[in-house]
């Protein structure tokens, strides 16, 4: 299977290669950062308790999720889609530095040097299009950051068919619309959140990639993945992955 694209980009953005010790040592840096609570709004908290809603609902329903709805172009576009701006995310990436510099300023100081040198969200905007999802949107930010956590804490990365990734923005779309706060939020907002999405879902995906030759290493990404996903909302250890986009485990 073709590997993950994102896995991928992590590898050529690093500043240097890694060996497997420093490799080790970047992972425990940068492991807070993978549940970083940088959308720290009400925002954020209503998302996640219209996604924690949706599970509930698919739970009743015995983990029959009927196929997502096919969403709007329009409603993708005019309530979810953002205009981005280059000052936006030098501020984005400039909070999520700094609020990774209170835990941990080692990796603060790479994360710093990563963002200076390399058009990190451009370029995974660019690999998104690869997978069947778009850039500049929060329905696709979130399914970037639903698959690469639901994989990551199976220890895996790949690349799921662009089928599928489709049926999981839409499904992410469908709750992501019913939160008012969401689609009346300004483009600065919701470009907020998306990149800060956009960054976890690679640093998640390097990490697991990066740990898969130390068990013990892996274990540690696997359960602060986890952590950060009940952040957003999301039980990944009660969700299975089907064609037609995630639902309740048996």
């Amino acid at each position: 299977m073709k590997s993950y694209f994102i896995v991928s980009l992590f590898l050529t953005l690093l500043l240097f290669p890694l060996s497997h010790s420093t490799q080790a040592q970047w992972i425990n840096y940068n492991l807070n950062s993978i549940n970083l609570d940088v959308q720290g709004t009400a925002l954020r908290n209503q998302v996640r308790s219209q996604i924690q809603s949706e599970q509930r609902q698919d739970a009743v329903n015995s983990g029959k999720l009927k196929t997502p709805k096919k969403i709007s172009e329009q409603n993708l576009t005019t309530k979810l889609a953002y205009k981005p701006s280059v000052a936006n995310r030098r501020a984005n990436l400039k909070k999520f530095v700094e609020k990774t510099r209170e835990n941990n300023p080692e990796g603060a100081i790479q994360m710093e040097q990563l963002f200076a040198s390399k058009d990190v969200i451009g370029q995974i905007n660019q690999g998104m299009k690869t997978i069947g999802l778009k850039p500049n949107n929060v329905a696709d930010a979130y399914a970037l950051y639903w698959v690469s956590a639901w994989l990551g804490t199976r220890g895996r990365t790949e690349n799921l068919p662009k089928s599928q990734m489709i049926a999981i923005r839409n499904q992410a779309a469908g709750a992501l619309l019913k939160v008012p706060e969401l689609t009346s939020a300004t483009d600065a907002q919701k470009q907020e959140m998306a990149e800060a999405m956009l960054i976890q879902s690679l640093l998640i995906s390097g990490s697991i990639d990066s740990a898969k030759s130390d068990p013990a290493l892996t274990e540690k990404v696997k359960v602060a993945i986890a952590q950060g996903a009940k952040g957003m909302g999301l039980d990944l250890d009660q969700m299975a992955l089907t064609p037609q986009g995630f639902r309740a485990a048996n």
